[in-house]
């Protein structure tokens, strides 16, 4: 956290994102803006979980298997965009 140009482009998402301390209210919040119209919260949260696995990334596998990959790969993502943002990598 000593990186504070780093923590500057990250804390306006840092706070919007304050409101979701868990992964059930991650997962609310995902599968209340999917295809969940009059669906339960049970089955908003299967539909969430089951749309991470199979549609987000799937060129690093989809599966349950394969969320911890699925994280570090968006993490590594996200670290290489602020690294262009701020102009220490050019790519």
């Amino acid at each position: 956290f000593g990186d504070t140009e780093m923590m500057d482009v990250l804390r306006s998402s840092l706070d919007e994102a304050f409101v979701v301390q868990n992964q059930t209210v991650a997962l609310d919040y995902i599968g209340r803006r999917g295809s969940t119209v009059n669906m339960g919260r049970t089955k908003r949260l299967i539909y969430a979980r089951d749309l991470l696995h199979k549609e987000l990334l799937p060129h690093v596998g989809s599966g349950e298997q394969h969320a911890t990959r699925k994280a570090f790969f968006i993490g590594y993502i996200v670290h290489k965009l602020i690294m262009c943002f701020t102009e220490r990598i050019n790519e």
